[in-house]
């Protein structure tokens, strides 16, 4: 029951600042994003902060960017209230 008030709260946030993507948690860097374009969201911020996304490299729901020639992996999942972006 927790949970799903949670997830209402989020989405409201969402909604309110009109924002696609909100960060939960810095550390480790957790976001919570617009699920009907969530997988669009992640690649273009990612691109936004000069990152490639390396589709070769990507294993079921972990993707990864490079960066500098550092791979940055972020754990992608989606259900239909909000997607969720786990920066491991």
């Amino acid at each position: 029951m927790v949970k799903t008030q949670l997830l209402e709260i989020f989405k409201v946030q969402i909604s309110l600042n009109n924002k696609n993507f909100v960060e939960i948690k810095r550390k480790p860097k957790i976001f919570l994003s617009n699920p009907e374009n969530s997988m669009v969201l992640l690649r273009e911020f990612m691109k936004e902060k000069g990152n490639e996304y390396l589709a070769d490299e990507r294993m079921s729901s972990t993707l990864v960017f490079d960066e500098n020639e550092e791979k940055i992996v972020v754990e992608f999942s989606l259900n239909k209230y909000y997607g969720l972006w786990k920066f491991i």
